[in-house]
């Protein structure tokens, strides 16, 4: 995997946000989205709703520099954990989706979310 080049940019989007209990993160390259995260927060914990990634941007960091932008707003954010559901969709179009998780220090185990029956694997990161 590469790092993304010097020309995309990671941003907080405000809004796309609902108050403190939602993040939205995007990769932009001039003015093109390459990809993005929503997130959610509920009570001192951040749920990972999506990471979407275009299909040109993939194999270049872009998922892993949303990561780390997602990871460092839940620590400024004071949370504690970072969680969220895989589901079969993801790894047919990532297979290795859930070595990148560990690789990225995720725990990667049964499903995590009760009102998400679809989910294959569960993953979280303590903070």
């Amino acid at each position: 995997m590469t790092q993304p080049s010097n020309d995309v940019v990671i941003v907080i989007d405000p809004e796309n946000q609902d108050g403190d209990d939602d993040l939205f993160v995007e990769a932009l390259q001039g003015r093109s989205r390459l990809g993005y995260a929503h997130c959610s927060v509920t009570g001192r914990r951040l749920k990972i709703d999506d990471i979407v990634i275009e299909p040109a941007a993939r194999g270049h960091g872009v998922r892993t520099a949303l990561l780390n932008r997602v990871i460092a707003e839940a620590k400024s954010r004071g949370l504690v954990e970072i969680w969220g559901s895989v589901v079969r969709g993801d790894i047919d179009v990532c297979p290795q989706l859930l070595g990148w998780y560990q690789t990225n220090g995720f725990e990667v185990g049964p499903p995590n979310d009760p009102d998400f029956n679809l989910a294959e694997y569960g993953v979280r990161l303590r903070l």
